[in-house]
């Protein structure tokens, strides 16, 4: 991939961002896959907001990048990118973002009451698209929604332990 670094930085220095963008959309889910993810964040990190705001999946990209670092960063990246995939009406880049936002919260061990206002979001976005999404796309997100439903089942065992309801 020496010839991939390569490429970025002389599009980097030529402010080539639709080259770079190409790249990060042909390579990104390599890059992660290898480790690779500071490379990828140098280049996302240097587009202009505007570019980020115009191109969601770069949004997503950079996202997943600093997922290893920062989940909160990347957690509000997430939630920039499906907020401009919903404008687009993206539906499988809103159902990744999504995902990806649940991940930085499993992550973190953050609290799930945050994700209220999410979980309705999701359901209806899941559902409406579900038989349609391939096979890496439906796996990524039920693996998000299973600590979702599992948090949802202990608050209502909780319930009904307190209310001592069979």
């Amino acid at each position: 991939l020496g010839w991939l670094s390569e490429a970025a930085a002389l599009y980097q220095q030529a402010k080539e961002w639709d080259k770079i963008s190409a790249l990060v959309k042909s390579r990104g889910a390599e890059l992660m896959q290898q480790g690779r993810h500071q490379l990828l964040r140098g280049w996302l990190q240097s587009f202009p907001l505007v570019h980020l705001d115009k191109e969601p999946w770069m949004e997503y990209w950079l996202a997943m990048s600093l997922q290893p670092v920062s989940t909160r960063d990347s957690r509000n990246h997430f939630v920039r990118a499906f907020e401009n995939f919903n404008k687009q009406g993206d539906r499988v880049g809103q159902l990744l973002s999504w995902a990806g936002m649940i991940e930085t919260y499993v992550h973190d061990l953050a609290s799930f009451t945050e994700l209220d206002q999410w979980i309705p979001v999701m359901e209806t976005l899941y559902q409406q698209e579900h038989a349609s999404l391939d096979a890496s796309v439906n796996a990524r997100v039920a693996m998000a929604r299973t600590p979702v439903e599992i948090g949802e089942l202990a608050v209502e065992a909780e319930v009904l332990m307190i209310f001592e309801i069979d």
